[in-house]
């Protein structure tokens, strides 16, 4: 269930970027009980030069509305969605949704500062790795980033940059009554089942 628990993936991105120096804020809309209108505010208060979303099947279309709405305010704000929803659709999205700017597939930790860095430099888009992007007309997908060896190498997930208190509750049903949080032990999957985007990116 969406909002349900910490978005782990967006808080480990969040860590490794403010630890080079990126500046970054983050929300869970869906947690946070943010309306449309609340979501834009605070992306209007917020100004970032770069807007990302972490995108599943289920909550696609609902970023796309957000990041139409984000582009009608403010043009010049660049925006890229991430995770499985993004991983698979990535050229897809960039036909459908003008808004969208950019696609980061896979691990999100390297490409997300890579990007961050490209943009401010105004450098080469073609040699940041797990990217599709628009190039005259045209959508280029980058090389493949590798999968990244040693995960003890990222900081833990900065959760001081998100003031939630998340509990285990799925559809309206509260599994576990007291707040908690989580972390990453391991990436990949040993299985692979043919439901999950897993088997694709990270199996073993």
């Amino acid at each position: 269930m969406v909002g349900a628990s910490p978005p782990l993936g967006m808080l480990y991105i969040a860590a490794y970027l403010k630890e080079n120096d990126v500046d970054i804020s983050i929300i869970d809309e869906a947690a946070q009980g943010f309306s449309l209108k609340q979501t834009i505010d605070w992306v209007k208060k917020e100004d970032p030069d770069i807007l990302g979303f972490s995108t599943l099947s289920a909550t696609g279309r609902k970023a796309a509305l957000i990041a139409e709405k984000v582009k009608q305010e403010n043009p010049n704000i660049k925006i890229s969605f991430g995770n499985f929803f993004a991983t698979f659709n990535g050229e897809r999205i960039l036909k459908k949704y003008p808004a969208v700017d950019y696609i980061i597939r896979g691990e999100g930790e390297h490409t997300s500062l890579e990007l961050a860095l490209c943009l401010a430099r105004n450098g080469d888009l073609k040699k940041v790795r797990g990217i599709n992007f628009r190039n005259n007309g045209e959508i280029v997908a980058t090389e493949d980033r590798p999968l990244i060896k040693d995960i003890d190498s990222l900081p833990f997930p900065d959760r001081e940059l998100l003031d939630v208190e998340y509990h285990n509750t799925t559809a309206g049903v509260v599994v576990a009554p007291k707040k908690f949080s989580g972390f990453v032990s391991s990436r990949g999957c040993v299985f692979n089942c043919r439901f999950c985007g897993c088997r694709r990116i990270a199996r073993n």
